[in-house]
């Protein structure tokens, strides 16, 4: 298997440095910032609150991954140069924790998915949003401080573990509260298109989490167990995803301005 197509290798535990897997994470923040730029130029002069809602999620979402992609990218030259990486603090090639503290501001951006349903929603119908979104915004905090937490006290095989569960309940939210006023209120483009995101979004998370067994992060025979081939690099795949779900969400949160059943507040 050539050089970039590897994911895992001694010296590195279950940590991904295969060159795809960080061009992706890139391409993720590029494809954020993008969308943030042209939402928050069409923000102006409307009452939207749902792009409100999708500028953080892209901000949030953009530096959790310009920290993974960097991570992953500073393994590959290690990979490369014959280095192994460094696990704690101050030690040889440990450099890369630093960017790794960034992908714990993913809470954040997952908490936005469900304000976004909200606000495609029951926004303009009940007097409880505004404390609604503050306990999701509390929530995605508090995962975020606690991914932190791990980094900063060198527990790093532990991280993104707490993230990848809330993003997965994060995104169900989102998609059920759609989903619900859907079928009480009927359709738009507004919320098929949201509710298209979210799926994904969740979908991308269960992905990761639940349909990658740990074998699949070994070598060798140490790999037994793992229905994918050696050079399945599932974290692209997972990236690629991600990618999907944002398109659906900058599409959702631009129509809903237009959508002649959204009322701006």
């Amino acid at each position: 298997m050539s050089l970039s197509r590897r994911l895992y290798g001694p010296g590195f535990a279950d940590w991904d440095f295969s060159l795809a897997g960080s061009v992706t994470d890139f391409l993720i923040v590029l494809v954020s910032i993008i969308t943030v730029i042209i939402a928050r130029t069409s923000q102006e002069g409307t009452a939207n609150p749902a792009l409100r809602s999708f500028i953080v999620f892209g901000i949030f979402l953009a530096l959790a991954f310009l920290g993974g992609g960097t991570t992953h990218m500073y393994l590959y030259i290690l990979h490369r140069n014959g280095d192994t990486m460094g696990f704690q603090w101050g030690a040889a090639n440990s450099a890369w924790m630093y960017a790794w503290i960034l992908t714990s501001l993913a809470g954040i951006s997952s908490a936005s998915i469900p304000e976004m349903a909200l606000d495609l929603t029951y926004y303009a119908e009940t007097r409880y949003a505004a404390w609604i979104k503050i306990g999701l915004y509390s929530l995605g905090s508090i995962v975020t401080g606690y991914e932190a937490y791990l980094v900063f006290s060198a527990n790093t095989g532990s991280t993104g573990t707490v993230n990848a569960y809330f993003a997965v309940a994060m995104g169900l939210l989102g998609l059920v509260v759609v989903s619900i006023n859907i079928c009480q209120q009927g359709r738009s483009n507004a919320k098929n298109l949201a509710a298209a995101g979210a799926g994904v979004y969740f979908f991308s998370f269960v992905f990761l989490a639940f349909l990658v067994p740990a074998s699949c992060k070994q070598m060798g025979a140490e790999r037994e167990g793992c229905p994918y081939p050696e050079d399945f690099n599932q974290n692209a795949i997972f990236h690629i995803i991600t990618m999907v779900s944002v398109g659906f969400l900058f599409v959702a949160a631009q129509q809903a301005t237009k959508d002649a059943g959204f009322k701006p507040l």
